[in-house]
């Protein structure tokens, strides 16, 4: 049940994951709230076998998306926070490529093919504009609730 409500963004506490021994998803839910890919590749990579015997690691590979969703929001952020606020819809690509360059090892295209992905499942609203090198976000809610995605 946590892989399922995991994936429709529902992160549970960590006395909740303590007090049913479910120790083996802290790590995932820290990853996905701190947007850090590279923890939950590791923790992935860790479990495997535990989570292909529960059956649920296909559920849990596909939330890597909602860790790269969270480390866009917090990119997204931060680059508003020192742009302004009236600037933080239209971002270069830069910092996205740095980050994801840092966290998860993705050039310049992977990176835009990661922001594409999430743009189409509905995790980000905006779009991509190559030729400007820009990422252009929605003014209202640029990133509604895993609930509201398309999977």
């Amino acid at each position: 049940l946590v892989p399922c409500k995991l994936r429709l963004g529902v992160l549970p506490t960590q006395d909740l994951l303590q007090a049913y021994d479910l120790q083996i998803f802290a790590d995932i839910v820290r990853a996905i709230r701190e947007g850090n890919v590279h923890l939950f590749t590791e923790k992935m990579e860790e479990s495997a076998a535990d989570f292909i015997k529960m059956g649920t690691y296909i559920i849990m590979m596909k939330l890597k998306f909602t860790v790269m969703r969270s480390l866009t929001r917090s990119v997204h952020r931060e680059v508003g926070r020192q742009k302004g606020e009236q600037a933080a819809h239209k971002l270069d690509l830069a910092p996205f490529e740095h980050v994801f360059s840092w966290q998860d090892g993705c050039d310049a295209d992977e990176t835009a093919c990661v922001i594409s992905t999430l743009i189409t499942q509905g995790a980000v609203k905006g779009y991509l504009s190559h030729e400007h090198r820009k990422i252009v976000f929605a003014k209202d809610a640029p990133f509604p609730p895993p609930s509201k995605w398309k999977m």
